[in-house]
This record gives C-alpha cells, sequence and structure tokens, in this order.
C-alpha cells in the first residue's frame, strides 16, 4: 500500500515535472528519457523500435514524418503518466480525436501506460480483429 506522504511526493515531483516540459518535441522526449533514466537502446528496446529511430526522434523530432503509432510506441516504452503523454503527443503535432484507432489509443495511455509494449500490441491486435 503507497503512504500518503508517497502520494505528496509524487505529485509534488510530477507537478515540477511539468513546469520544466518545453515546447517542443525532441528537448521533451530528451526531458522524459534523462527523468526515466533510460538509454537510446532501452527505450528502442521497451517500445519495440529500433535504436536509429530513437536518435532520429532526439536529434530531428517530427521532421521525420512520424506516425502516431511512434509516438504511442515511444510513450509506452518511457511508461509516461497520462499527462505527460498527452503532452508528447501534442508537441509531436497530434491530438487525439474520437475514431476507434485513436480511442484504443487512448485507452491505452489512460489505464495500460505502464504494462509495456507487448502487452499494448496485443490490446491492438485485438482491437484491430474486431474491426
Amino acid at each position: 500500500m503507497i503512504e500518503s506522504r508517497d502520494y505528496s511526493k509524487i505529485a509534488v515531483d510530477n507537478s515540477n515535472l511539468m513546469m520544466k516540459l518545453p515546447n517542443n518535441y525532441e528537448q521533451s522526449l530528451e526531458l522524459f528519457m534523462k527523468e526515466k533514466r533510460i538509454t537510446e537502446e532501452e527505450l528502442a528496446y521497451a517500445s519495440a523500435l529500433s535504436v536509429r529511430t530513437i536518435s532520429r526522434h532526439r536529434v530531428l523530432g517530427t521532421r521525420t514524418n512520424t506516425k502516431i503509432t511512434t509516438i504511442i510506441q515511444i510513450i509506452i516504452g518511457l511508461k509516461l503518466q497520462p499527462p505527460f503523454s498527452e503532452h508528447l503527443l501534442r508537441q509531436a503535432g497530434y491530438i487525439l480525436n474520437n475514431t476507434e484507432e485513436h480511442e484504443a489509443y487512448r485507452y491505452l495511455l489512460l489505464y495500460d501506460y505502464d504494462k509495456g509494449i507487448d502487452h499494448c500490441n496485443q490490446v491492438i491486435k485485438r482491437f484491430k480483429r474486431r474491426r
């Protein structure tokens, strides 16, 4: 069980991080990686992307014609809490709309963001089979 002082620390830490967030995708990604103490190689593995893709995102950001699925994979790999995933999506130029596909992404980012990429891929596969 998490004690109330743990919740207070989490709230303060999250608030401090929110105030530090840059208005730029590449810098936001860099900050999240630094906060999570995760390397490009670790993020690539955790998001089922290549190290080259992660590197391009850190340097070129959204100038790489990034698909929303790639951003979602990075967010899941970082296990970002919902306000932070929303920030990174917005900085990448995406807003989730009300399509079925985006609703599936929204579910993952709200409720399963900490379950890992394999779990999330299974959810998406089940979603696609239902269509």
